[in-house]
């Protein structure tokens, strides 16, 4: 072989070389940028079915969930509906309502959780005696033509919260208005009843 043809010999291999190379390392990153599938199956929200419900139909407690069937299943989301769904009976005065059971299911040929939710709504709750503390500008009588609850009506917290928010639009009436006027229930030695007490900060005028 001569000088020449080693050399030209030499040019060709180092280009094989480096095209070798070259294609490794495309391909090392081709594979690199490939995706990672997501592991585990995505679930969506199924059939809901609620027992043990007197006060509300179970229509009216699915139109509290938000996660409606089909939608892909967020916990965050169906735990706050649930919440909802036991504000809606604290409002109704079913103040130790809950959840006595929370079962789901999968259903692996509809690749959906189904839930079947067990509903303690306790007792219905009545009102008891009704306080006003740091009031001085305004009299217990003169608040008292403010409430929209009285003593022995069945509890209802709508109703309580309008109350506050009433005696709070009183005093901005006179001047006041930074004050603040909060609701408190206190239970009593009777489960059945409940104790409400209106906390004011009157404020400077």
């Amino acid at each position: 072989m001569t000088m020449n043809s080693r050399r030209i010999f030499s040019i060709i291999s180092l280009a094989l070389a480096v095209a070798l190379a070259a294609g490794c390392a495309a391909k090392s990153k081709s594979r690199m940028a490939e995706p990672t599938e997501e592991t585990g199956p995505k679930l969506k929200m199924g059939k809901v079915t609620f027992s043990g419900n007197r006060v509300f139909t179970s229509d009216q407690l699915m139109k509290k969930l938000t996660l409606k069937p089909g939608q892909r299943f967020e916990d965050f989301t169906f735990q706050q509906d649930l919440r909802a769904i036991i504000y809606l009976y604290k409002k109704k005065g079913y103040l130790d309502a809950r959840f006595a059971s929370r079962e789901g299911r999968v259903n692996l040929d509809l690749q959906q959780l189904d839930f079947k939710l067990v509903i303690d709504e306790g007792q219905l709750s009545t009102i008891g005696r009704i306080s006003f503390q740091g009031n001085s500008i305004f009299s217990d009588s003169t608040l008292i033509s403010y409430l929209k609850v009285r003593t022995g009506d069945p509890f209802n917290l709508q109703a309580i919260n309008q109350t506050s928010q009433g005696i709070a639009a009183l005093y901005a009436e006179r001047g006041y208005i930074y004050a603040v006027v909060k609701d408190s229930v206190m239970k009593t030695e009777d489960p059945k009843v409940s104790d409400i007490a209106f906390n004011i900060l009157e404020g400077n005028q």
